[in-house]
């Protein structure tokens, strides 16, 4: 059900994404950069940025279980 759920949200991402294409202003806070770029692509990579941090988590808590359970 998860996966079914997931597929669904990264169509609805990819589609949503595709379909805007004005380029956007993005300023990088802390430092001095702007950056305008597509809005697909600052779409898309904030997306993959969210799959990897959870991803990561994911992971890390998988791993201390596992630990647990060797002990």
């Amino acid at each position: 059900m998860s996966k079914i759920l997931s597929l669904i949200i990264m169509i609805l991402v990819v589609v949503f994404s595709v379909s805007n294409k004005t380029p956007s202003l993005v300023s990088l806070w802390p430092l001095p950069y702007d950056v305008e770029s597509p809005l697909v692509f600052i779409i898309l990579i904030v997306f993959f940025l969210g799959f990897s941090v959870g991803c990561f988590t994911n992971w890390v808590s998988h791993f201390f279980h596992r630990k647990e359970s060797n002990d």
